[in-house]
């Protein structure tokens, strides 16, 4: 059974691809926004318990793509939409090939997109996730994008110092270990039940 959040996040997305499209979305927009910055090797996901239900964040799993002494940042992966992104963004030559969905990456800067993509070439201001995973802004990703596995996102999640921390001793979360294939999972909306049912306790 997929997220039940699933179809008012999609009516969310929508109205927010319809908004960037009538403003004339342009490269200099998808960039705009405070983007999250990545520390290589240091990223994990969290994966929401049940103490979490009826929240915004009830049954998401969350790559942190940034945490240190100054707070956290990441991108919820288990939010697709029903909206490919060659049609919500038509004007963009790089994605008129690919029908994948728009993500909802979280509620911070959702003006703002953000791309997760696997590559063996990456370029500059990409910043090494695990393995072959890369993250980019929009800007940046879609001028090289070619046929290379990627998913976009709008909006990320954030968290300030120590808030993670003090969430995850509390048990709203539970911690697992990068792993490029929970990123592109292929069934990203029944990704949390997965998970939750595969550890039962906190590790790193």
């Amino acid at each position: 059974m997929p997220p039940r959040q699933r179809q008012p996040l999609s009516r969310l997305a929508r109205h927010l691809a319809l908004g960037l499209v009538l403003l004339g979305l342009s490269f200099s927009a998808l960039g705009q926004g405070q983007s999250p910055q990545p520390t290589e090797d240091k990223s994990f996901f969290v994966v929401a318990t049940e103490q979490l239900d009826g929240s915004s964040f009830q049954q998401t799993v969350i790559l942190i793509t940034h945490f240190s002494e100054r707070g956290a940042t990441g991108l919820a992966i288990n939010r697709p939409t029903d909206i490919p992104l060659n049609q919500a963004f038509p004007n963009i030559q790089q994605l008129q090939q690919r029908d994948e969905p728009l993500y909802l990456g979280g509620p911070i800067s959702t003006n703002a997109l953000f791309v997760l993509l696997r590559t063996d070439t990456p370029h500059e201001n990409m910043h090494r996730i695990v393995g072959n995973i890369y993250f980019s802004t929009a800007e940046n990703a879609f001028r090289h994008l070619r046929r290379e596995p990627a998913r976009t996102y709008a909006g990320y999640t954030g968290w300030a110092p120590g808030q993670l921390q003090r969430e995850i001793t509390r048990g709203d979360w539970l911690v697992v270990h990068t792993d490029p294939e929970i990123i592109f999972d292929q069934d990203a909306a029944g990704l949390w039940q997965r998970l939750i049912k595969r550890w039962s306790g906190v590790w790193l």
